[in-house]
């Protein structure tokens, strides 16, 4: 018969176990210290997981509320908060807060603000400037939030968005590459099976092949200089330098270069100025143009800096225009979206341009090759 179970044999009965035990204990340690410290990651990475989930739904709902509603929830976002890029683009588009409408610079009172462009609210600034950069600051966004978030719930909705901002910005090879990504890295998400619409995909690789037969790279809004021909003009109050724009507007370069060669603008008078614009060119010195001098151009819709150059265009047909010639002094918040015929871009002596008025005479236009 079994004995009763007594301190003395319990002891006896116990002692294999806490033999293996004490053999072992080093390594069971291990393995329980190992387990905690596997458990206390896993915890770790879920609550961070958790947590960039929740930052990039909340950077999803602004990039949706600007792209929907065309306004940004970000009404404290300041041109430094776009990043050195994109504040530095802004900057050399505008120039300084001096150039820009009296509108956008004066306080409730209207007296002149004393912040700085770096200052400057991003949804006060101009469009079409405003939208390009806030595009271009959503985009920086939605993948910093993708390349930590990319395997959360928001990671589809960020690279559906990303594929769209992408388009938008005329980047149909990336935006082409997150609707793979879609389809591929987040086949089982309910977006790709439910709310994708396959139309899009289509779009967006037919732009690519029409861009590669028509042989077209992006397309830039902002005026690039870049020729290695400088037209030099020389006025009663000092010289100014224009550089075309590079291969942007081949017709209105080879046009404004014909009338430099014939003579046409020596002498003549500046026949407006106003606190935006300076004009120029008109042969008649009566600022109604010449029906003898009237040819097609070129017309496309850039992000107007200071100092630009454009044709005057008809009143009858945009694309066409005659000898006249405008400078931009400020940002022209009334003709924001308005297309023109640009030649080029002022290089050096802007000042002078600010200095000139009716009663001034502009002497001399010359054309000298850079070395």
């Amino acid at each position: 018969a079994p004995q009763p179970t007594t301190p003395e044999n319990a002891e006896v009965q116990a002692s294999p176990w806490l033999e293996k035990w004490q053999q072992n204990k080093l390594s069971w340690s291990l393995i329980g210290g190992v387990t905690i410290i596997i458990l206390a990651i896993m915890s770790i990475y879920a609550a961070t997981l958790k947590a960039r989930s929740e930052e990039s739904w909340q950077t999803l709902q602004n990039v949706w509320n600007t792209m929907v509603m065309e306004q940004s929830l970000e009404k404290d976002l300041l041109v430094r908060d776009l990043g050195p890029d994109l504040a530095n683009l802004v900057k050399t588009t505008l120039g300084s807060m001096d150039f820009l409408p009296k509108i956008l610079t004066q306080d409730q009172e209207g007296k002149a603000s004393d912040k700085t462009l770096d200052e400057f609210e991003v949804r006060k600034l101009p469009n079409p400037l405003r939208d390009t950069v806030l595009r271009q600051y959503n985009i920086n966004q939605l993948q910093e939030k993708f390349a930590s978030a990319g395997r959360t719930s928001a990671g589809p909705w960020l690279a559906y968005t990303l594929a769209q901002l992408h388009f938008a910005n005329h980047e149909p090879q990336e935006a082409l590459k997150y609707y793979e990504m879609l389809k591929s890295k987040y086949n089982q998400s309910v977006l790709t099976h439910n709310l994708l619409d396959v139309q899009e995909q289509t779009v967006v690789e037919n732009e690519i092949q029409w861009m590669k037969s028509q042989q077209v790279g992006k397309s830039s809004p902002f005026a690039k200089v870049g020729s290695k021909t400088n037209v030099v003009f020389t006025t009663s109050k000092g010289k100014f330098t224009m550089q075309f724009l590079q291969g942007q507007f081949p017709k209105n370069m080879e046009k404004f270069l014909d009338l430099v060669n014939q003579g046409l603008f020596n002498g003549i008078n500046f026949y407006k100025s106003d606190e935006n614009l300076l004009y120029s060119g008109c042969s008649l010195g009566t600022g109604k143009g010449n029906p003898d001098w009237v040819t097609e151009l070129e017309l496309k819709d850039l992000i107007i800096q200071r100092g630009l150059v454009a044709f005057v265009t008809t009143e009858k047909d945009a694309t066409k225009g005659d000898t006249r010639f405008y400078i931009f002094k400020k940002y022209p918040w009334l003709e924001a979206n308005k297309r023109h015929a640009f030649i080029g871009q002022i290089t050096s002596g802007m000042e002078v341009v600010d200095s000139l008025t009716t009663t001034d005479v502009l002497l001399d236009v010359s054309v000298v090759s850079n070395l």
